[in-house]
């Protein structure tokens, strides 16, 4: 599996988000965007954790980590589609620019993909990463960066993964299942917080070697 390609190609349509978030205001139209925020939220993590429960059935070796890593494709597409669809609902001005979209996505999917490709800027403004200064910053290049950051964790990820909800049966759908509950709830708690609070999450760091240091929120 390529990791990177599939990172390049990760970000939502704007459109897509925008029709999610449409969707919801017309189903749920005296909830303010916050809730709406909270009710796409719900239906994700009831979608991903039957994916997750559905895919740890199988426990044959040799399928193991095709199997991690189909699953893990849908769950980070999903992830990403409620990132951005928190985004048409609490802030709709940034889907208007691409590259900043991009990176709004990716720094609620890494967050600490993100703090390490900003470094550079970060630490030399004596700043925490935040909403602002991922903005402010962004670029090509820098979205590339971040990229390369995300593909390490996920490759450690995805053998996890593999390992410990495809072993055994029964008990790796029950492992996939509340593993793709808590990853959704923490990604969406931290979206909601990225829109309102500006805030960029706890990031986690991936150190030169491939390994990682501290707690992902979700980064997988």
């Amino acid at each position: 599996m390529d990791i990177e390609n599939i990172l390049k190609a990760l970000v939502p349509s704007s459109s897509e988000c925008e029709e999610k978030a449409r969707q919801l205001h017309e189903t749920y139209p005296k909830l303010p965007p916050a809730e709406l925020a909270n009710k796409a939220v719900k239906q994700a993590k009831t979608l991903l954790a039957a994916a997750g429960a559905g895919a740890g059935v199988v426990g044959n070796p040799l399928a193991m980590v095709p199997l991690a890593a189909a699953e893990m494709t849908l769950v980070l597409s999903r992830e990403a589609k409620l990132a951005g669809v928190v985004a048409a609902l609490l802030d709709p001005d940034v889907l208007k620019d691409e590259d900043a979209f991009a990176a709004d996505v990716l720094a609620i999917l890494f967050p600490g993909a993100v703090s390490q490709a900003l470094s550079q800027f970060t630490v030399r403004a004596g700043q925490q990463t935040t909403k602002v200064l991922i903005r402010k910053y962004i670029s090509k290049d820098v979205l590339k960066r971040i990229i390369k950051f995300a593909a390490k964790y996920l490759g450690l990820k995805l053998t996890q993964r593999a390992i410990i909800t495809k072993t055994v049966p029964v008990v790796g759908a029950l492992i996939g299942a509340t593993w793709n509950w808590v990853e959704v709830q923490a990604l969406g708690k931290r979206a909601i917080n990225y829109y309102l609070k500006g805030d960029a999450g706890d990031p986690e760091v991936v150190t030169a070697e491939g390994g990682t240091d501290g707690e992902a929120g979700n980064q997988g």
